[in-house]
């Protein structure tokens, strides 16, 4: 199989996930839309507002630099792969940490601030999932 079949077969795959995400995230917010009622539907979009925003920290482009720096030497994919997630779940625990700090200061109740410390636990494994993804994606191997 030649490179553009290649290219077009991963584009393809990852161009679907994004799709079937974005699908079932919009799915999922009317059907929440509909149950809840407007005061825990709130509590939803604050709770996921502070995820979104703190995921951040936990990115910084270190996708963009693993996919980069593996896919012209492979060799470095496991040094790359077990510094990044290193460095990925020390970053996880500082916006985990920003993100109760933020909370408080913001004086939110405690059951948002409880809701919110479970929601957050997501943070390390989403961004170690995202290194494992650029690594897939750095060595083309999606499908």
């Amino acid at each position: 199989m030649g490179y553009p079949t290649e290219l077009m077969r991963s584009s393809f795959y990852l161009m679907s996930a994004r799709v079937i995400s974005l699908a079932l995230s919009f799915f999922f917010t009317v059907v929440l839309a509909r149950y809840l009622n407007v005061d825990d539907f709130g509590k939803l979009i604050v709770i996921l507002t502070f995820l979104s925003f703190f995921s951040l920290v936990t990115d910084f482009g270190l996708n963009r630099f693993i996919i980069l720096k593996v896919s012209r030497k492979s060799e470095l994919t496991e040094k790359y792969g077990i510094h990044i997630i290193f460095l990925r779940a020390l970053l996880s625990l500082l916006a985990f940490g920003l993100m109760l700090v933020v909370i408080r200061l913001m004086g939110y109740s405690q059951q948002i601030f409880g809701l919110i410390c479970i929601a957050g636990l997501i943070l390390m494994p989403s961004s170690i999932s995202l290194t494992i993804d650029a690594l897939f994606q750095a060595k083309e191997r999606m499908g």
